[in-house]
């Protein structure tokens, strides 16, 4: 990569570490804001929840447009972020409209970002340049939870609140500014209704049933692990972000040499695998064990393989839809979750566990009929 690219690729690092910087504060804050100050129930609280989630359905309609008509144009919607700056001064009843539109700036810019950032080198490097900007969101999320501690003492939830739109706006606001200088203008030639019937349909299936074995995993892991180690905050904040996200950022530029020379498939197989065992492996074991299995950085290799996979898939012109595709999948993943709930109240936190596991192992069968089907 030439000079240019490289400053590109730092620009965008650093607008990945603002917008990671912003949301992982929102995230790490915005709960006991609405139980503690607004008096949130718990249907609330699941309400909030959704309008974070829903917007990213809609993903795959941005990096289309991106796609058709230059990302350019697309790219200052992002700005809607900066109105999760108004939820300290929004009553509890409109919270989730607020946030909700701030989502969708996240949604809106997401798929452009991520296309912007693979297309700044050849197919056979796009796991190493998502590598080294994902460091920058490894870092977002690393620093927010030792932010809150510092600042939310001393400043309160109001500005704390605030900071987090600031952030995030500016950080989609950036990556417009990265387009409009680069020219980043559509391909005519893009049609996402003959995308969607495509390979691109199972990268998205893929993504579902992937995301939904984690994010079960992960909801169950939070709750289990919190109250094995006495309620004690700061060692949760340490093993449950912190810590994680240090080591991604240490990890992924290596991480996504790594996933280039394997390439996308086999990456994501590879992460099933890694996933269903490890997710075995923390449904028997107890303290330091299982803070060992919660910090092996599959989730690297996760994201990473996913990005390089829809970008093998999908060719130069439809890599925004790619990657709104990929966007969509989490979202509708992390809004199916709810479901397994009352399954997990059956269950029980090991056999729940074990449940994840089976279901991250699942994502095998479409993998394989992708790699039938383009015979990778």
């Amino acid at each position: 990569m030439d000079s240019s690219v490289h400053r590109v690729l730092f620009l965008l690092a650093l607008a990945n570490f603002m917008g990671s910087l912003g949301w992982g504060i929102y995230y790490s804050v915005s709960r006991p804001y609405y139980t503690d100050v607004l008096g949130a129930t718990y249907t609330m609280i699941m309400i909030i929840a959704s309008s974070e989630w829903g917007p990213g359905l809609t993903s795959t309609l941005w990096g289309y447009l991106g796609d058709r008509y230059g990302r350019n144009r697309i790219l200052p919607l992002g700005a809607l972020a900066y109105s999760l700056s108004l939820v300290p001064f929004t009553p509890l009843s409109l919270v989730p409209l607020v946030v909700g539109i701030a989502s969708l700036g996240w949604a809106v810019a997401w798929p452009s970002i991520l296309a912007m950032v693979s297309l700044l080198s050849s197919e056979e490097h796009v796991g190493r340049s998502y590598g080294y900007f994902a460091v920058g969101g490894s870092l977002g999320w690393a620093v927010s939870g030792l932010i809150v501690g510092l600042l939310k003492p001393l400043l309160g939830f109001k500005f704390i609140l605030v900071l987090t739109g600031l952030l995030a706006g500016t950080a989609y606001i950036i990556a417009f500014m990265i387009a409009r200088w680069r020219g980043e203008t559509g391909f005519e030639t893009v049609n996402v209704f003959r995308e969607l019937r495509g390979p691109l349909l199972i990268v998205a299936v893929i993504q579902i049933v992937l995301t939904l074995g984690f994010d079960f995993a992960y909801n169950l892991f939070l709750v289990h692990f919190y109250s094995d180690i006495g309620e004690n905050i700061l060692v949760y904040g340490l093993v449950v972000t912190s810590l994680p996200a240090f080591i991604g950022a240490i990890l992924r530029p290596v991480v996504g040499s790594i996933v280039d020379r394997l390439g996308g498939l086999k990456t994501v197989i590879l992460v099933a695998v890694m996933y269903s065992l490890d997710f075995m492996g923390l449904s028997y074991t107890r303290g330091v064990y299982s803070i060992i299995l919660w910090i092996l950085p599959i989730y690297t290799f996760y994201d990473t393989g996913m990005v390089k996979l829809a970008s093998e898939i999908a060719g130069r012109e439809k890599r925004g839809t790619a990657m709104g595709i990929v966007n969509t999948g989490s979202s509708l993943a992390g809004a199916l979750t709810f479901i397994l709930g009352p399954l997990a109240d059956r269950l029980g936190y090991t056999y729940s566990m074990i449940t994840a596991s089976i279901i991250v192992l699942t994502t095998l069968i479409p993998l394989m009929v992708l790699k039938k089907t383009t015979k990778r």
